[in-house]
């Protein structure tokens, strides 16, 4: 599955994408910034996107995962402000919280997709499912 990837952070951006493509995943990104993301999107449409809420120049994430759900795109935060994600769960479908391992990325990325095609698959520790997203914890468990 092709998987965006957006922080600003490029040691953590680039764990993340490394271990989501050792586990098979096609990784578009990381980018930085509000703009770079858009512009990868309107090239190769993602399956979903990961996307940390406070960006580079000022960048705000929270924006951007309106803009991707308007493009049919499934965005999950992947933030240390779990509580700002939570006030924003109608746009996202849930929150990776911050810090976590790129392989806590991985699971929570195979949830989410599983999720999308209609399973119910088990829900990583280190994901928070938001239920205006449809898939609260009742939905996924």
């Amino acid at each position: 599955m092709v998987v965006l990837l957006v922080d600003d952070d490029p040691l953590i951006a680039l764990a993340v994408a490394a271990e989501l493509e050792a586990a098979g995943h096609r990784v578009l990104g990381p980018a930085h910034d509000c703009g770079s993301a858009l512009d990868l999107i309107r090239a190769d449409p993602p399956d979903l996107a990961l996307v940390d809420i406070d960006l580079g120049d000022g960048g705000d994430g929270v924006a951007l995962a309106r803009e991707l759900r308007r493009a049919g795109i499934a965005p999950v935060f992947a933030s240390g402000e779990c509580e700002r994600a939570r006030a924003h769960g109608d746009v996202a479908v849930a929150c990776l919280a911050k810090p976590y391992a790129p392989e806590a990325a991985v699971r929570s990325v195979e949830a989410v997709l599983a999720a999308l095609k209609g399973l119910r698959p088990p829900c990583p520790p280190e994901l928070e499912w938001f239920a205006a997203a449809g898939m609260g914890p009742k939905a996924m468990r």
